[in-house]
């Protein structure tokens, strides 16, 4: 196996591990803010009630897409 070859493994086993904590992370502080929200009053609408996390949640999801283009570009975007 090549220097190339082990270090392109090496570079999909980081991306995998990163998208599998990135994964947990939001599975748990979704489950966090849908309980946080259920003992503030949005229990009795299970949709609001999941809807508030989701809303929280998504805006770092793109966020992190944008910074992810703006890396990608080589340039700085404020907005992100």
């Amino acid at each position: 196996m090549t220097k190339q070859t082990m270090e392109r493994y090496a570079l999909i086993a980081a991306g995998l591990v990163i998208v599998t904590l990135t994964a947990g992370a939001f599975w748990l502080s979704y489950a966090h803010l849908a309980e946080v929200a259920g003992q503030h009053g949005l229990a009795t609408s299970p949709i609001r009630q999941w809807a508030w996390p989701a809303t929280l949640d998504l805006f770092i999801v793109g966020g992190e897409l944008l910074m992810l283009r703006a890396g990608l570009q080589g340039r700085t975007d404020w907005w992100a």
